[in-house]
């Protein structure tokens, strides 16, 4: 089993007001031939940019608890792995914080979905994708513990939107590369067309395994 050749931008911060946590995503890009692709410039430019426009929208409803820290951009071999032996990394400074009030703020394990979905396939290998934001900052309904779907709308359209920023072609053969889903199974890769995004806060068990809490306990005495 083996990927095509792609670019990995992982991005991650921290998390709360003494940035102890962590957290972190990923997007995939891809394209069918790389020859004369500026991939410095690229990342430093429309990438960098893009993701903190995204990260400080307040339509992304990420609270300000979070903080964008650091983006990597590099490619990855056939085997899943950094095909070079120095990694390509940004460093935000300064700290790009969530572009929502930090308003009732949710445990840190908590993040939002954003799936990705192609118009290339519908089902089977690489049809389906995801990333996770951190620290959501949304309106929960206290009768079914939902948030707004409009606010789960604006989330997927701001997205949708850092997505687009991330494509860019070159060449007089108009080469291109564009967030995909990848596997590596078959190679398979396909094009994000939709960002969707449901109205239930997803809980990171991952995150809340590495949260460190202090227990309290109590005798009971008869």
């Amino acid at each position: 089993m083996t990927y095509r050749p792609h670019y990995l931008l992982q991005f991650g911060g921290t998390l709360g007001n003494d940035e102890t946590e962590i957290w972190s995503s990923g997007i995939r890009l891809w394209s069918d031939d790389y020859s004369g692709y500026d991939e410095e410039g690229h990342f430093t430019g429309a990438i960098v940019s893009g993701l903190s426009a995204w990260f400080a929208r307040a339509t992304s409803h990420i609270s300000a608890l979070a903080q964008l820290t650091f983006a990597k951009y590099n490619l990855i071999d056939a085997s899943g792995h950094y095909s070079e032996p120095n990694v390509r990394e940004h460093a935000f400074s300064p700290i790009v914080n969530g572009g929502s009030a930090a308003t009732k703020p949710l445990p840190f394990q908590c993040s939002l979905v954003v799936g990705f979905r192609s118009n290339e396939a519908s089902r089977g290998l690489a049809s389906k994708g995801r990333m996770y934001q951190p620290a959501p900052q949304v309106t929960i309904d206290v009768n079914t513990g939902l948030f707004l779907p409009a606010e789960a709308l604006e989330v997927a359209t701001s997205a949708a939107t850092f997505l687009n920023t991330l494509d860019t072609g070159w060449g007089v053969l108009s080469q291109f590369i564009r967030p995909h889903i990848m596997s590596e199974q078959d190679e398979a890769a396909h094009q994000i067309d939709w960002c969707w995004v449901d109205n239930v806060v997803d809980t990171q068990r991952r995150r809340r395994s590495a949260l460190q809490g202090a227990t309290s306990k109590m005798q009971v005495t008869y």
